[in-house]
């Protein structure tokens, strides 16, 4: 008998017995209810009042609320938990470093706390992306989940953020975005290639909005010497291919355009970016029902305070279900004009349209059957890689919605960024800078009531690739991300992965 119908038997028991004296119904009955006067008082009180059928359904939903408390308090220690850089590993006896893992002989669970450096991150990425938790429900409405798939609700903005490790610059992006007006009625997914305590307390602390995060498995961290990160039998980077030969390294044939091989702090990038994209639209069950543009970022950006109101214009431009191209909320122009608010449309130029980009579904949908031509082109930067398949692949090309010198979307990468680092730099001062500005003068100018339409010039660039991207591992493993399927290289030269990470 279940513990609730137990409950139950034993409440109506109570009642239909309430003649006995106290004593005896403690004793006979075993009833929680009877075993003080004033109980049994009360409960005669409201089986006149209510009757006993609707008695039984108060204390019911009286101990429902209870079991709800009580689960809150137990995700409050969570946060509280993981706020100070620990994680309550509740579902596993399992700790590793990397893709080892190590088991407590006694094989049971654990309910202590544990530092993130103990815990396997290949089984602490596929909870995150299993589970799909999403903060702060209760404040600002509940979504789709694993758990709840038929839930019919859907945020009214998605922003998806790729993280590596500049946390700096992610406190500055976060931020920028508690202070998005309508902030409170989007999503923000942060998608990240190394976990830690630290990201995690970040993004639990976020308070204004709905957050989650995913874990992009195929990293460097997970695996630093089996491919995707570097094995150790691989070519240095920049030796020469006849040396390679005659050492017999293990990607000796597979050298790119420029008689180079892999780095797999650049390919890294290309598949996390391929690769959220998939998990985003394919799996994440938050957004199943949103149609809008997702906007995306970078841990080195920061957003403008009415980025979402200029969402809903360029969405009564471009509708989102149309699939005419991307939105480019980004400007990397020098000087900044926001009293004159207009976009133009042109190509998808990746030196000029890969900030803050907006992507809708049904772009991604339009995507899809490219996405071969996306993994075999020799180039380690997705952006590059875009702009060939826009060109070359996608018909009609791809084009791109771009906000002419009135950027909604800064860049803060100058200190620290994956191909240059300044010195003497500091996000802190770069973001205040940003904010003095959008807080001075441009103030006035920001949530424009309407968009003036021009054109850019028509022709595209066809850049030659830039390399970096011809190990057929690389390439096998893009394949697999945008198919589902992990493809015959991979099991092969990587069959590591198979077996530690899901697709």
């Amino acid at each position: 008998m279940s513990l609730l119908k137990q409950f139950f038997v034993a409440f109506d028991s109570c009642i239909s017995n309430s003649v006995v004296s106290h004593r005896d119904s403690v004793f006979k009955h075993h009833s929680l209810f009877c075993f003080m006067p004033f109980s049994c008082r009360l409960r005669r009180l409201m089986q006149r009042r209510f009757g006993r059928v609707g008695t039984i359904l108060i204390v019911a939903l009286l101990l429902l609320i209870t079991l709800d408390i009580w689960g809150y308090w137990e995700r409050s220690q969570l946060s509280e938990s993981l706020l100070n850089g620990n994680i309550t590993w509740l579902l596993t006896d399992c700790v590793s470093e990397a893709a080892s893992v190590e088991c407590s002989p006694d094989n049971k669970r654990l309910s202590h706390n544990l530092p993130t450096s103990a815990v396997s991150v290949p089984r602490q990425a596929d909870q995150f992306n299993t589970e799909q938790f999403v903060t702060n429900q209760k404040l600002f409405g509940r979504l789709p989940s694993p758990s709840e798939p038929s839930l019919f609700s859907s945020p009214d903005a998605v922003f998806l953020v790729q993280v590596h490790n500049r946390f700096e610059n992610l406190r500055a992006l976060i931020e920028s975005l508690s202070r998005v007006r309508g902030i409170e009625k989007a999503l923000l997914i942060f998608s990240t290639d190394f976990f830690s305590g630290e990201f995690v307390s970040l993004i639990h602390a976020i308070s204004f909005s709905r957050a989650t995060y995913i874990y992009f498995p195929h990293n460097n961290q997970v695996f630093p010497d089996l491919f995707p990160g570097r094995d150790p039998r691989d070519c240095e980077a920049n030796v020469s291919v006849q040396q390679a030969q005659r050492v017999g390294c293990l990607n000796a044939n597979w050298y790119d355009r420029f008689k180079h091989y892999r780095d797999s702090r650049y390919s890294q990038v290309k598949h996390h970016w391929l690769w959220k994209l998939a998990f985003m639209f394919e799996r994440l069950h938050a957004v199943r029902h949103y149609d809008g543009y997702v906007i995306f970022l970078e841990e080195d950006h920061y957003v403008v305070e009415d980025i979402l109101h200029m969402k809903k214009l360029v969405e009564t431009i471009w509708k989102p279900n149309e699939a005419k191209g991307m939105i480019a909320f980004g400007s990397y122009a020098t000087q900044q004009n926001y009293k004159d608010p207009q976009v133009a449309f042109g190509p998808w130029i990746s030196s000029r349209d890969n900030m803050g980009m907006g992507i809708s579904r049904s772009m991604w949908n339009r995507m899809k059957p490219c996405l071969a031509s996306f993994c075999t082109f020799d180039d380690y930067n997705w952006d590059w890689t875009l702009q060939h398949i826009g060109a070359n692949c996608m018909l009609p090309r791809l084009e791109a919605m771009q906000l002419l010198k009135q950027t909604r979307v800064y860049h803060l990468g100058q200190c620290d960024g994956l191909h240059h680092t300044a010195a003497n730099c500091s996000v802190r001062l770069l973001a205040q800078k940003i904010t003095q500005t959008l807080q001075g003068p441009d103030a006035a100018y920001l949530f424009p009531s309407k968009l003036k339409v021009t054109e850019l010039h028509k022709s595209g660039l066809r850049g030659r690739p830039n390399g970096g991207w011809s190990d057929l591992r690389d390439r096998a493993l893009c394949m697999s991300i945008a198919t589902g399927v992990w493809q015959p290289d991979i099991v092969e030269y990587a069959p590591h992965l198979t077996q530690h990470s899901a697709l």
